[in-house]
Protein backbone atom coordinates (compact mmCIF):
# COMPACT_ATOMS: atom_id res chain seq x y z
CA UNK A 1 0.00 0.00 0.00
CA UNK A 2 1.25 3.44 -0.86
CA UNK A 3 0.98 6.27 1.72
CA UNK A 4 2.48 9.90 0.54
CA UNK A 5 1.03 13.29 1.28
CA UNK A 6 -0.52 14.14 -2.10
CA UNK A 7 0.39 17.54 -4.30
CA UNK A 8 -1.40 20.35 -3.05
CA UNK A 9 -0.69 20.61 0.37
CA UNK A 10 3.00 20.34 -0.76
CA UNK A 11 2.37 22.81 -2.97
CA UNK A 12 1.21 25.37 -0.70
CA UNK A 13 3.67 24.66 1.93
CA UNK A 14 6.12 24.87 -1.11
CA UNK A 15 4.61 28.62 -1.87
CA UNK A 16 5.11 29.13 1.82
CA UNK A 17 8.81 28.60 1.92
CA UNK A 18 10.85 29.53 -1.21
CA UNK A 19 11.20 33.33 -2.32
CA UNK A 20 11.95 32.28 -6.18
CA UNK A 21 11.04 30.43 -8.28
CA UNK A 22 13.64 28.42 -9.22
CA UNK A 23 14.11 27.71 -5.61
CA UNK A 24 10.41 26.79 -5.46
CA UNK A 25 10.76 24.35 -8.71
CA UNK A 26 14.16 22.80 -7.44
CA UNK A 27 12.65 22.04 -4.49
CA UNK A 28 9.12 20.73 -5.67
CA UNK A 29 10.59 18.39 -8.41
CA UNK A 30 12.86 17.05 -5.90
CA UNK A 31 10.20 16.28 -3.73
CA UNK A 32 7.83 14.98 -6.26
CA UNK A 33 10.73 12.82 -8.15
CA UNK A 34 11.69 11.19 -4.74
CA UNK A 35 7.73 10.16 -3.93
CA UNK A 36 7.52 9.23 -7.61
CA UNK A 37 10.00 7.06 -7.42
CA UNK A 38 9.03 5.69 -4.19
CA UNK A 39 5.47 4.78 -5.64
CA UNK A 40 6.19 3.18 -8.71
CA UNK A 41 8.87 0.48 -6.76
CA UNK A 42 6.27 -0.24 -4.04
CA UNK A 43 3.42 -0.36 -7.39
CA UNK A 44 6.32 -2.40 -8.55
CA UNK A 45 6.17 -5.00 -5.69
CA UNK A 46 2.88 -5.21 -5.24
CA UNK A 47 2.61 -6.51 -9.14
CA UNK A 48 0.91 -3.40 -10.29
CA UNK A 49 3.38 -2.83 -12.93
CA UNK A 50 3.97 -5.21 -15.51
CA UNK A 51 5.86 -5.70 -18.95
CA UNK A 52 2.66 -5.46 -20.98
CA UNK A 53 2.79 -1.46 -19.98
CA UNK A 54 5.87 -1.28 -22.05
CA UNK A 55 4.71 0.08 -24.78
CA UNK A 56 1.78 2.32 -23.30
CA UNK A 57 5.33 3.88 -21.53
CA UNK A 58 7.04 4.39 -25.06
CA UNK A 59 3.81 5.86 -26.36
CA UNK A 60 3.49 8.56 -23.84
CA UNK A 61 7.27 9.63 -23.50
CA UNK A 62 7.56 11.46 -26.36
CA UNK A 63 4.38 14.02 -25.09
CA UNK A 64 5.91 13.84 -21.46
CA UNK A 65 8.98 15.43 -22.73
CA UNK A 66 7.18 17.89 -25.22
CA UNK A 67 5.25 19.11 -21.96
CA UNK A 68 8.69 19.36 -20.04
CA UNK A 69 10.19 21.39 -22.98
CA UNK A 70 6.61 23.82 -23.37
CA UNK A 71 6.49 23.88 -19.26
CA UNK A 72 10.78 25.23 -19.07
CA UNK A 73 9.81 27.55 -21.88
CA UNK A 74 6.62 29.19 -20.06
CA UNK A 75 8.61 28.99 -16.99
CA UNK A 76 11.07 31.36 -17.98
CA UNK A 77 8.62 33.70 -18.91
CA UNK A 78 6.77 34.02 -15.85
CA UNK A 79 7.52 35.85 -12.56
CA UNK A 80 6.93 34.75 -9.42
CA UNK A 81 3.94 36.92 -8.28
CA UNK A 82 2.58 35.34 -11.86
CA UNK A 83 3.50 32.12 -10.82
CA UNK A 84 1.92 31.92 -7.64
CA UNK A 85 -1.52 33.35 -9.05
CA UNK A 86 -1.49 30.10 -12.14
CA UNK A 87 -0.29 27.39 -8.98
CA UNK A 88 -3.37 28.77 -6.97
CA UNK A 89 -5.79 28.84 -10.52
CA UNK A 90 -5.25 25.49 -11.20
CA UNK A 91 -5.69 24.21 -7.24
CA UNK A 92 -8.93 25.68 -7.24
CA UNK A 93 -9.90 24.28 -10.62
CA UNK A 94 -8.30 20.55 -9.27
CA UNK A 95 -10.56 21.27 -5.98
CA UNK A 96 -13.55 21.79 -7.79
CA UNK A 97 -13.01 18.96 -10.28
CA UNK A 98 -12.49 16.71 -7.23
CA UNK A 99 -15.79 18.28 -5.18
CA UNK A 100 -17.85 17.71 -8.59
CA UNK A 101 -16.68 14.30 -8.84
Amino acid sequence: MHCSMGGPPIVVYLLAVTDDNNEYLATAQTYFCFSSVYATFTRYLHGMIVPEMGPFFLLGLPLVLLGLFVGIKLFNKVDAQKLRKIIYIFMAISGAVMVIK
